[in-house]
């Protein structure tokens, strides 16, 4: 098992997000032996920054034939600055109220640790972040893929919620899962609620 452990270690981090889809909590296990320092957790945080900016380009390169008085190549421009600058600290502030809400349920997980499990789940689900934001960008006038998108967006959660849990120790990851599908679905059918 320890050989295993090191083998996987020094594969490069495209190797490594390819390796968690075997099992979620143990490679948020695994980052958490290797990475030690803030220095470590902000690239991951830039890393998922990327990963949500360019999930994000295919629908905003449509947007942009829409905006008026504004060139394409600078409305992106303004997009990729926006991303960059305010992504990261919107992730940190996103882990700081799940620090706080966990606590509330008696988490026992630090605050670097959620940092962790959040930063390294937006890397793990980057693929199909990735995914999901090209089949948008290309199939942007079919009604099916709104449910496409969904699809995807649960599989992300179950991600998202197997490392959260993980890191804070729960002997479930479905609670976790089963709130953050709920924050997914509300959305979609509020329209359908209000009307």
């Amino acid at each position: 098992m320890d050989n295993g452990f090191v083998k996987v270690e020094r594969k490069s981090i495209l190797a490594l997000i390819l390796v968690a889809y075997k099992s979620f909590a143990l490679s948020f296990q695994r980052q958490r032996g290797v990475i030690s320092s803030e220095r470590e957790l902000l690239f991951l945080a830039f890393t998922g920054t990327l990963i949500l900016f360019m999930a994000n380009l295919p629908i905003q390169i449509i947007k942009s034939s829409t905006v008026i008085g504004v060139e394409p190549r600078i409305y992106i421009g303004l997009i990729g600055f926006v991303s960059f600058f305010f992504i990261p600290l919107f992730l940190y502030i996103v882990s700081t109220l799940l620090f706080f809400i966990f606590k509330f349920f008696k988490g026992s997980a630090s605050f670097y640790d959620i940092r962790l499990a959040l930063f390294w789940s937006l890397n793990v689900a980057g693929p199909l972040l990735i995914l999901n934001g090209l089949l948008k960008g290309f199939f942007f006038n079919y009604e099916w893929i709104g449910y496409m998108s969904l699809i995807f967006n649960t599989f992300i959660a179950w991600i998202i919620s197997s490392m959260l849990a993980a890191a804070e120790k729960f002997k479930s990851t479905l609670p976790t899962f089963f709130i953050a599908v709920a924050f997914l679905i509300i959305p979609q059918f509020m329209p359908l609620i209000l009307s």
